[in-house]
């Protein structure tokens, strides 16, 4: 019996680009990339899972898709106090308001206030230096040997900091 293993390379990339237009169409296109990659993730790290054919590849690949939208919408209803009973029915401009009605310095003093609640302030000021330019000037600020340096922190925090908030 085959497992994702034995998915060829081929239809992987297949499957992401119908991925792609599937979140695009269930109103998730402001995220339809990063949502294609983490049902593809999800689905390569379940080893055990069998299929009885080949052929049921795209058929478990967007089951595992729906169970991804669905969670991406419940956090973003979370985030923007939108019922998700009535996800569906939203036009793709009322979406547009909500995430516009988030701003950008809104976000930032949250994700700055829930990490200093817990206790993560260092996790801040490096996501904070990252805002001053460029990954040079990150550098200086945090004291670091150089441009490289900088980069790496700080893909190494979003990692910690997404960890931590469950995404």
């Amino acid at each position: 019996m085959p497992t994702s293993r034995d998915i060829s390379e081929s239809e992987w990339e297949a499957g992401r680009k119908k991925l792609v237009r599937y979140f695009i169409s269930t109103h998730c296109f402001d995220a339809a990339e990063d949502l294609a990659q983490t049902t593809i993730t999800e689905l390569w790290r379940r080893a055990d899972y069998v299929f009885e054919d080949l052929n049921d590849f795209n058929r478990v690949l967007f089951a595992f898709a729906s169970n991804v939208a669905k969670a991406y919408r419940r956090r973003l209803a979370q985030r923007r106090e939108v019922n998700v009973e009535d996800w569906d029915r939203l036009s793709d401009a009322t979406v547009a308001e909500a995430v516009a009605e988030v701003s950008i310095e809104q976000a930032l003093a949250d994700l700055k206030e829930r990490l200093e609640a817990k206790g993560r302030k260092h996790q801040w000021d490096i996501l904070a230096a990252s805002l001053e330019g460029s990954r040079s000037r990150m550098a200086e600020l945090l004291g670091l040997t150089g441009a490289n340096a900088a980069r790496v922190l700080l893909n190494r925090t979003i990692r910690k900091v997404r960890g931590s908030f469950g995404q």
